[in-house]
């Protein structure tokens, strides 16, 4: 969720996008949307037919919060462990 100071932020009018990575191949798409726009709380979806191409091993999340001007915001990233 988006906070500031532990308050969270109303991230009305702006938009997100996430992916993860796997060593050096190409990221996987994301789908984010917003679940509570004016508490900045998230959700961070893969396609049930994408889990399938998956490596087993460690990926990086990355989400990015887009204002409403064009400026991208970074998460910091999370390690995502994707097991057989």
């Amino acid at each position: 969720d988006c906070k500031r100071d532990g308050v969270a932020e109303d991230m009305t009018g702006w938009t997100l996008e996430a992916d993860m990575r796997y060593a050096n191949c190409a990221p996987v798409a994301l789908t984010a949307t917003w679940d509570t726009i004016t508490t900045g709380i998230a959700i961070v979806a893969l396609a049930d037919e994408s889990t399938a191409l998956l490596h087993v091993g460690e990926y990086e999340l990355q989400v990015r919060a887009i204002d409403p001007d064009g400026k991208k915001s970074s998460s910091r990233p999370v390690t995502v462990i994707v097991r057989d």
